[in-house]
């Protein structure tokens, strides 16, 4: 399974190195922790719940909370609704063609 989770409180890329170390540490467990997005990206096996994860880090003294939409279990991250696109301006409305 695939969780991310969003953290808060870190103050360097030290202590993104010491809470990924932590992650790292739970039995199956991989993970990559940003400072530059205060995030955490976890791949994890079932039998660590999203609870653990964020009880970890918590309990490290940094805010933890889980990204919105955004524990996956077919590999993939992002919304469940998909990604919409919409084009504007590309070109002279087809009435108007001649």
């Amino acid at each position: 399974m695939h969780t991310t989770i969003t953290i808060t409180g870190m103050t360097c890329a030290s202590c993104a190195d010491s809470i990924q170390a932590t992650l790292n540490a739970l039995p199956g467990v991989e993970a990559e922790v940003s400072y530059d997005q205060g995030r955490a990206v976890v791949t994890r096996p079932g039998e660590v719940g999203t609870e653990r994860l964020l009880e970890t880090i918590r309990a490290k003294g940094y805010g933890a909370e889980l990204t919105q939409a955004a524990e996956r279990t077919d590999g993939s991250l992002g919304s469940e609704q998909g990604l919409h696109i919409a084009v504007i301006g590309s070109g002279e409305p087809p009435w108007q063609r001649r």
